[in-house]
């Protein structure tokens, strides 16, 4: 009996070369082979040679390109075989081998869709076929160009204190690059603002087999007996070279020790309910070591709020981890102001570190407020404060509730100000107010089919944009699940939105993402996607989409911005919100950003919050990504209140 016998293999491109010998030789050792190539005579070679080797095969012409019919190809398999035991996608075209600006646009879509996109349809379409196999494999051949060097991503993948890539020569030598991260928090934050970017450390490693290099190729580092101590610095690459086998290379950087670096990442997080509802004050700790460590975490809180414990104690955490450690809130008196200073100590693989960060009750309490421009009726709803960046002691005054009630307490200021934001919400909408001071305004143009600016697009005028993570899974985001996803990719940003006044005296409100839409944000020659990126049914009147009225009061220098958008605009947990009853609450992630187009330029919600850390995608516009400087991941604790 051959080891293949009662297999089902699928090779691409077996017409020739090395899909025609893939082909054959799985056919020898007993499987049944599906040939798919868009050469009929090839594949009837195939056939010829299969047959006289005993075997059977499939023949199956065609074009990967069809990436529907590679969707009806599963189907098929499915109705005769009920599985697929093997994949080798092995076809692949080269193209045209010239400068990429010189590249026909049809010759790169052919290409691309060939190498990339269609392999990616076969896993969509075979993914479960494979799974239904006892021993299900795929195999994807790549090209002898990118030989040489092979690099692993394991290395440091969870963990967001540095980068290290880890590269094996031909001649099994390692090459492991060293990144240090800059402050997870960002430098936007108030409690990091100040801090260098060109922080300095130190690494031990527990391994003396390797030459440490800088990134000019200058030999540096020290042996410590069995160690090696080597200076870091933040964003400066470090080389470390060495002949022990990949294995023990791995396990060195994975025990190195790093000094002058915070081993977590902690987030005191804002309340989730009013605080005579006695919500826990929960504090984010993330281990940012690539090791498994404990934690010991305590926190100071003011006199208006009273504790239960104030330490605890997280166990075993591993690398990139995040837990959540809760405080119960025994009494708790609210301030005027909503704001809380919280002060913390951490202490973790022998690193102590110590930091403040003010925390707020930030939910959204059951009402219907009129959308009217007047914000009278939001007295009864809980307001949270963001201190505009860049102002005369702003950080200072971020960090110190008293500052910012006297701050607020001011009747006109220029250098510094504060913007307030209220949330409501009733079975049918989510409610948001807010108060901006703002000394000149700026508001974009109306599109008049003028794409060589970007004043026609709101969010680059003076604006209010709100965004929820919100879902279990978006279907926009194709890279949760890559090991660098924590770490770097994250997409977590569902929905967005933002309330502007055109320079044409309408209020608008437009959508900016959606599931469906990509994360494209909103550009006017974007295609058309469901559902519709820019201007929403919503005006001062109301429409199916909402109601949004902003208004500029010259007399006090401030946006006055009243918004509903209805949950049928915002999927994902509107469910659970009916579902409350009085006394429950829910909690979500959502955030908000304030563009001062004129002067202050943006402040988000999550550098206020604390939780400022980098991602795919955040606060529009993203051309850049996720970046720190575009807001981040929307991570930010958000409760909803019956």
């Amino acid at each position: 009996m051959s080891e293949l016998d009662g297999k089902v293999v699928l090779v691409t491109g077996a017409s020739r070369g090395l899909g025609y010998q893939a082909a054959l030789e799985a056919a020898r050792r007993g499987a049944h082979v599906i040939a798919i190539a868009r050469t009929v005579g090839g594949l009837e070679d195939l056939d010829d040679d299969i047959k006289k080797l005993g075997g059977s095969t499939t023949l199956v012409p065609l074009d990967l390109r069809d990436f529907e019919a590679i969707d009806r190809l599963g189907l098929s398999i499915f109705q005769r075989w009920g599985k697929l035991d093997g994949l080798v996608a092995n076809a692949a075209a080269l193209g045209v081998i010239t400068p990429l600006a010189h590249l026909d646009p049809k010759d790169f879509e052919q290409t691309f869709g060939l190498n990339v996109t269609a392999n990616y349809r076969l896993v969509r379409s075979l993914d479960v076929l494979l799974r239904q196999s006892d021993a299900g494999r795929a195999v994807f051949l790549s090209s002898g160009a990118v030989d040489g060097v092979r690099p692993f991503w394991g290395l440091y993948a969870a963990s967001k204190s540095a980068w290290a890539l880890h590269f094996v020569k031909p001649d099994g030598t390692s090459i492991v690059v060293l990144i240090p991260e800059r402050r997870l928090s960002g430098e936007f934050t108030p409690a990091t603002f100040d801090a260098s970017e060109r922080q300095q450390s130190i690494l031990r490693l527990p391994a003396a087999d390797f030459a440490a290099y800088d990134f000019l190729g200058r030999p540096i580092g020290q042996r410590e007996g069995d160690r090696l101590k080597m200076p870091m610095q933040t964003w400066e690459a470090r080389y470390l070279v060495s002949k022990l086998p990949q294995e023990k290379v791995r396990e060195a950087i994975n025990g190195a020790e790093f000094e002058g670096l915070p081993s977590l990442l902690v987030n005191p997080r804002s309340f989730d309910a009013p605080l005579g509802d006695h919500p826990k004050l929960r504090v984010k700790v993330e281990n940012l070591l690539p090791r498994v460590t404990d934690a010991h975490v305590e926190v100071n809180v003011p006199k208006e709020i009273r504790l239960e414990t104030t330490s605890t104690d997280l166990k075993a955490m591993k690398p990139g981890e995040i837990r959540f450690a809760e405080f119960a809130v025994v009494s708790a008196t609210p301030n005027e102001i909503n704001r809380y200073k919280i002060r913390y100590r951490a202490t973790a693989g022998g690193v102590a570190q110590e930091g403040d960060q003010v925390v707020q009750v930030a939910c959204a309490t059951y009402g219907t407020p009129n959308i009217d421009g007047d914000l009278s009726d939001w007295k009864d709803a809980i307001p949270v404060t963001m201190v505009a960046r860049g102002g005369k002691d702003w950080r200072e005054i971020a960090l110190n509730p008293d500052k910012a009630a006297d701050l607020l307490a001011q009747k006109d200021s220029d250098e510094t100000v504060i913007y307030r934001l209220w949330t409501k919400w009733d079975a049918q909408n989510f409610y948001v107010a807010a108060q901006i001071p703002d000394s000149t305004f700026e508001r974009a143009e109306p599109y008049r089919g003028d794409v060589s600016t970007t004043k026609n697009m709101p969010y680059m005028g003076d604006c209010l944009q709100l965004a929820f993570h919100c879902l279990d899974r978006n279907p926009d985001d194709l890279l949760r699940g890559n090991p660098l996803y924590e770490k770097s990719l994250g997409a977590d940003i569902d929905y967005e939105f933002c309330a502007a006044q055109i320079s044409n005296g309408h209020s608008e409100l437009h959508r900016l993402k959606a599931p469906g839409t990509n994360y494209q944000s909103y550009y006017p020659t974007n295609q058309e996607t469901t559902p519709l990126l820019g201007a929403m049914q919503a005006d001062p009147n109301g429409g199916p989409e909402g109601k949004v009225v902003t208004r500029y009061d010259k007399a006090a220098k401030a946006w006055y911005y009243e918004v509903a958008i209805p949950w049928t605009c915002i999927q994902g947990f509107s469910d659970k919100l009916q579902a409350l009853q009085p006394g429950q609450t829910y909690r979500t992630h959502f955030a908000f950003a304030v563009n001062d187009s004129g002067g202050r330029n943006r402040t988000f919600w999550t550098q206020e919050a604390g939780d400022l850390q980098a991602g795919s995608y955040g606060f529009s516009p993203n051309w850049g990504g996720g970046g720190r400087q575009f807001g981040g991941r929307i991570l930010t604790d958000w409760g909803f209140t019956r």
